[in-house]
């Protein structure tokens, strides 16, 4: 029997953050019929909860990429930088500066069969998600190297999915995001504007998951074992 914790006794742990400020890329799917490339929650079969940008977490409602969140833990990175397909462009569009993490409980799967370790939900400090995003420019699978990062284009593919990134190129991406503002709170919007269609069309915000409500930092409790 799994016995869900209230909020109050989800215990954050802070991330031993390392001296060089690393950072991992990750891919998210996004709804390519709204205005800037938020998370797909009218996926088809799969209503997206990840990059959890409403409550800051990362993980705690969804188990996709586990290893890669015991990576940045395990590494001490200080940020996730996120990245989409956008009218067959992928483009770089947003990030997390990392703060703290809590082990779920929960044993993710990778292939059908049950990893031996368990997963890592994360929570950001901060949040910052750009309009426009930085293309990538590459046509093939390629490692994507500092030298890659130009004024307004990064030249290369990127990863199927995540990779991690050293200091150098941490500071380059955050930089041409930086120069972008912050839209966050529009992101926000445009993802209970989903929610609301996907109630309008189905009878759930999350039909997938048979879930009639988003998500809250109060909902914490129920995905933490």
């Amino acid at each position: 029997m799994v016995i869900r914790r209230p909020p109050s006794q989800v215990i954050w742990q802070k991330i031993k953050k390392n001296n060089e400020a690393t950072a991992h890329l990750a891919y998210y799917y996004s709804n390519q019929k709204t205005e800037f490339p938020v998370r797909d929650v009218a996926k088809k079969w799969d209503n997206k909860s990840d990059p959890n940008i409403e409550t800051k977490s990362y993980g705690m409602f969804s188990t996709c990429m586990p290893p890669a969140r015991k990576n940045m833990v395990k590494r001490g990175d200080s940020y996730i930088f996120f990245f989409t397909r956008r009218n067959k462009q992928r483009i770089l569009t947003g990030y997390y500066e990392l703060d703290k993490f809590v082990p779920t409980g929960i044993t993710p799967t990778r292939g059908g069969k049950p990893s031996k370790f368990k997963d890592i939900a994360l929570l950001a400090k901060r949040t910052h998600f750009v309009r426009d995003g930085i293309p990538f420019t590459g046509k093939t699978w390629s490692k994507i190297k500092s030298k890659h990062i130009h004024e307004n284009e990064i030249k290369g593919f990127g990863p199927r999915d995540f990779v991690n990134v050293d200091a150098k190129m941490t500071k380059k991406l955050k930089k041409l995001l930086d120069e972008q503002k912050d839209i966050t709170a529009e992101y926000v919007k445009e993802i209970h504007n989903l929610e609301n269609i996907n109630k309008e069309n189905h009878g759930k915000k999350y039909p997938t998951w048979k879930r009639n409500n988003g998500f809250t930092t109060k909902d914490f409790g129920d995905f933490v074992q």
